[in-house]
């Protein structure tokens, strides 16, 4: 554990004792240190509550965005770590700008982040050191100053005042002690003189401090905005997270308004924020705004929030010019390791559409939506799992996000539909298919990565959650909780206790499974016992015999197969009773979301190839191709019929996309041999597929169809194996190398 000589800080004179108050400008905090030697390498640990960004000596020292990420703040804060190389002696200035983020979330919202019990104005704690030893630590000797940003809110946006911006000083400016503590600033009269004053100690948020390990947020491109034929619109060649860089002429004091959105207005005017206003309550959402300093060219682009949009609208108030807009797309800035091809544009047309969608997902944490929401619901964090996995470095990103889930636990082991949480989806809007993030992603993320310290750590939380469980089941059956969320209109039923219990059994045999892992013998074979009990309980409530559950949606018997729950002797036929279900629908899809990761899945797994394949491509609502083919989507929505309304940038249906890496390119992990370095390689071959390349971490599958030939190339990197099954039987161990199969048709 990081021992701290230093103090968290914060703005003197203030404290935030009514939730409805103003938030105030962004803080700029500085520290004058002189070093008597040249130092070789030295270290800052800072973490600044809800964002930081820092300069050294003037200059911005890294290339980070939104960093740390959102926490349980009250259980769990995250510092970060720089090595900042060579520092020369003579003196120094460290400068530390905050921002609220979801700390200090002011918006006022149907979650309630506004009255969360850990808000409080922001805060920091520094401290600069070489081999251990402190060079500067922050305290009260510390200066703090109103900076140029007036407002800045995670949900809402950014409101910039570029003459009020702070000049480098290599000297410390005079600065002055506050006179004591005010309860409020008057909320009508926010103070806007730049006095430095002395910066005043104050309590920390909370939680436990660790370092936060996973990548931190940047922009991974740039891409322009073409003006739009309405005057003042502008579009981005793609629905994105991140936020706009504006360039811009004109006189002192005029300013830009930005507002984003990823629909229009039906006349094509303005930004449609419908979707927005039922959840976010004030005008500030995806809102930004620069006053100009005037005397040339201006450049700017908001530093403490991001938006999800593909439209922006502008006003101009004042004589000012708008030269460009570019649209920077930000996401965490995980390593990527995987991709596909084909032939068949359609597949790598959706493909792109859910790596789109997953990217704007992951801001930190995983999202269910960059614009309106900008939560970590389980349900979608699960659901974007694998592919994250197959496509980018992303486990320890997960492992971060799983340890959230545990600190959100509450001492009778319930859990919320979203982390992290201020007392909101405890209630509503969880359930065991959203709590069984708890087991899924340590589990995941130990097939992937052969770590087991994920489930070690959150082990606990998931023996307290299953003992909640069993205090909310009665006769075996749990029916608290939502059902298939988001179906299409009209499709078939399923029972919201059906969907609960099926997964109840699950995260019993995942948490056996987890026993295991830790090489806890006893404890696994409980949970097995307890998961047997399980399955009989549901099967006593909704087995109508002869491979038949209750509900006609195909989310049934896919939920009864990947969950072993039919009887063993009916199999086969309740594979039967998916596939009439399936093509009695015309590929079209009956699920919501829990469906959308199960239904592929089992066809896949239970030799309906060709089934799940005109589930993927066939192009009619409700289908995945029709996002790309009729409504020309770049995203993933929320809404089978997304013209109807809905997010239009979500990751919940995006494991289709998954399912191309672990079917067509038949890339598993196993159990015997968790990790990268081994694989099974099982290969679906589709009849309409011509051919299918996926790459994942060196391992390479690809697969043709030539004449009467189906011919396989596989590539294993160097220090692993892959144990091969091809369609027609056979069976390989292939170690590193390159290596050619055919099989005839």
């Amino acid at each position: 554990m990081k021992i701290w000589s230093s103090k968290w800080i914060g703005y003197p004179g203030i404290s935030l004792v009514d939730w409805r108050r103003n938030a105030v400008p962004a803080p700029e905090f500085r520290c004058c240190f002189a070093l008597d030697r040249q130092v070789a390498e030295a270290e800052l640990f800072i973490c600044g509550l809800g964002y930081f960004e820092f300069r050294l000596d003037g200059e911005k020292v890294c290339d980070d965005l939104l960093v740390p990420a959102p926490t349980q703040y009250d259980r769990r804060w995250r510092y970060r770590r720089y090595n900042l190389g060579t520092l020369g002696a003579g003196p120094h200035v460290l400068a530390v700008t905050l921002g609220n983020g979801l700390y200090n979330c002011m918006t006022p919202e149907v979650w309630h982040f506004d009255k969360a019990d850990w808000r409080d104005y922001p805060k920091l704690i520094c401290q600069l050191e070489e081999n251990g030893r402190v060079l500067a630590a922050s305290g009260s000797g510390w200066i703090v100053c109103p900076g140029p940003i007036l407002f800045d809110s995670l949900r809402g946006g950014e409101v910039y005042d570029a003459r009020r911006e702070l000049p480098f000083s290599a000297a410390a400016p005079p600065a002055e002690r506050a006179p004591g503590i005010a309860e409020i600033w008057p909320p009508d009269q926010p103070p806007h003189e730049q006095k430095w004053r002395y910066a005043a100690v104050v309590p920390p948020p909370g939680g436990i401090g660790e370092e936060e390990r996973f990548p931190p947020c940047r922009v991974a491109r740039t891409v322009p905005m073409r003006p739009m034929a309405e005057e003042g619109l502008y579009e981005a060649p793609f629905n994105l997270a991140g936020v706009v860089r504006l360039r811009v002429e004109g006189e002192a004091g005029a300013r830009v308004v930005l507002r984003h959105g990823e629909r229009l207005t039906p006349d094509g005017k303005h930004i449609d924020d419908r979707e927005f206003r039922c959840l976010v309550l004030d005008d500030t959402l995806q809102r930004d705004e620069y006053i100009l300093k005037g005397g040339g060219t201006e450049c700017w682009q908001p530093r403490f929030t991001f938006h999800g949009f593909r439209y922006v609208e502008t006003e101009c108030v004042g004589r000012v010019r708008i030269l460009s807009l570019e649209a920077l797309v930000v996401h965490t800035d995980f390593e990527r390791h995987g991709e596909i091809s084909s032939s068949d544009s359609r597949l790598t047309a959706l493909e792109q559409m859910a790596r789109n969608s997953c990217e704007s997902n992951f801001v930190g944490m995983p999202l269910d939506c960059p614009h309106r929401e900008k939560n970590g619901w389980t349900s979608e964090s699960q659901l974007m799992l694998e592919l994250f996995l197959y496509t980018w470095d992303a486990a320890c990103g997960y492992e971060a996000f799983a340890d959230l889930i545990a600190d959100a636990q509450r001492p009778s082991g319930q859990l919320p539909g979203m982390v992290p949480s201020a007392g909101w989806g405890y209630n509503w809007g969880s359930g065991t298919p959203w709590d069984s993030a708890l087991f899924t992603i340590p589990y995941t993320v130990w097939l992937f990565t052969g770590r087991s310290e994920c489930i070690g750590r959150n082990y606990p939380a998931m023996c307290r959650y299953l003992a909640y469980c069993e205090s909310i089941a009665e006769d075996g059956v749990i029916r608290f909780g939502l059902a298939d969320w988001l179906p299409p209109e009209g499709a078939g039923t399923v029972e919201a206790g059906f969907v609960q219990t099926a997964y109840y059994v699950h995260i019993l045999d995942l948490a056996a499974a987890c026993a295991e892992v830790l090489e806890k013998p006893e404890e696994a074979r409980r949970w097995r016992a307890r998961a047997q009990q399980a399955r009989a309980g549901f099967n006593r409530a909704y087995y109508l015999g002869g491979g038949v559950y209750r509900g006609t949606r195909s989310t049934v018997p896919a939920l009864a197969l990947q969950f072993r729950l039919v009887p063993e002797p009916d199999r086969e036929r309740c594979v039967q009773w998916l596939a009439e279900i399936v093509s009695g629908n015309g590929c079209r899809v009956d699920y919501g979301t829990i469906g959308s990761r199960q239904v592929p899945r089992a066809l896949f797994e239970n030799g309906l190839t060709e089934l799940a394949f005109r589930l993927m491509t066939q192009p009619e609502c409700p289908g995945y191709l029709y996002w790309h083919e009729t409504l020309h989507l770049t995203g993933f929505p929320e809404w089978w019929d997304a013209a109807a309304g809905g997010s239009l940038n979500h990751g919940a249906f995006s494991d289709i996309a998954g399912c191309m890496y672990r079917y067509l390119g038949g890339f598993r992990h196993s159990v015997r041999r968790p990790g990268p370095s081994f694989l099974e390689i099982r290969p679906a071959v589709p009849a309409g597929l011509p051919d299918f390349t996926a790459c994942y971490r060196g391992f390479r599958s690809c697969w043709k169809r030539e004449k009467e030939w189906i011919r396989f190339e596989f590539s294993v990197p160097a220090g692993a194996e892959a144990q091969l099954f091809l369609p027609d039987g056979r069976t390989a161990l292939l170690r590193a190398g390159n290596h050619r199969f055919q099989v005839r048709k």
